[in-house]
């Protein structure tokens, strides 16, 4: 006989309350992991965004309006080189700083990534804190100290443009702002 009157087992059954208290638990563990992950894929999204939307996109429109404007061959090897340039800044290939702080940005991913097969592999590693809490603890703070930096870097940027952009689209939550 059913007496929750909603179908299933009862709510007073005790496996049904250990499984929530384990769920529960469980979520609790992974919850930094999977704040770490929103944080990075937001940042990833806006990079990737930002290049494809912003940069090449605009670029390439740029240079479709150019090119059937060219009439000679020196105008269209003109046209090629400003899309060419157009790309190389929008990138900030001609910034180093801002180019390898997003590369290091892209790598604390890659390495969020490499932390949870490794733990992942082992059953229920992930879950004990004494195993995960040293590495994400750091991965945490390298990753919120080369957003920041990041910003700071686009904040201070001579691009101002392509900076103005990727600083927008980062930021576009406001959750920069609040930190």
């Amino acid at each position: 006989m059913q007496l929750s009157g909603i179908g299933g087992k009862r709510a007073a059954d005790p496996a049904v309350h250990a499984r929530q208290r384990l769920r529960l638990a469980v979520h609790r563990m992974l919850q930094p992991v999977w704040l770490l992950r929103s944080r990075m894929a937001n940042v990833a999204d806006a990079i990737v965004y930002h290049l494809q939307a912003d940069v090449v996109e605009a670029a390439y429109s740029q240079f479709c309006a150019d090119a059937a404007a060219a009439s000679e061959y020196s105008q269209l090897l003109r046209v090629t080189e400003e899309y060419l340039q157009r790309l190389r800044a929008g990138a900030f290939f001609g910034q180093p700083s801002v180019h390898a702080c997003i590369g290091r940005l892209l790598g604390r991913c890659e390495e969020l990534v490499a932390l949870v097969d490794t733990h992942a592999a082992e059953l229920g590693a992930l879950l004990e804190p004494e195993k995960q809490r040293p590495a994400l603890v750091q991965l945490t703070a390298a990753f919120q100290a080369d957003t920041r930096r990041l910003i700071g870097l686009l904040r201070g940027s001579r691009q101002v443009v392509e900076a103005t952009s990727l600083l927008t689209r980062l930021n576009f939550s406001g959750f920069f702002s609040d930190e």
